[in-house]
């Protein structure tokens, strides 16, 4: 998903006032706990595409360590 898409779904969905919330599956052991926050940062950073063989925008969803 990129940037337009997400922007896009938010729109169309009138998400636009949503809280951002996101949630982790931690597996351990053949045992799973799902967790969520809405502590949650988001920046712009880069990453590497191979396909185009250089970096692009991203954006980041941070979440915290109270996840674990």
């Amino acid at each position: 998903m990129n940037g337009k898409q997400l922007i896009e779904y938010i729109q169309k969905n009138n998400l636009e006032e949503a809280v951002v919330a996101v949630t982790a599956t931690i597996y351990r052991q053949g045992d799973h706990d799902c967790r969520t926050t809405t502590n949650v940062s988001v920046t712009e950073n880069t990453v590497y595409d191979d396909e185009q063989r250089k970096y692009v925008p991203a954006i980041d969803f941070y979440v915290d360590d109270e996840l674990y």
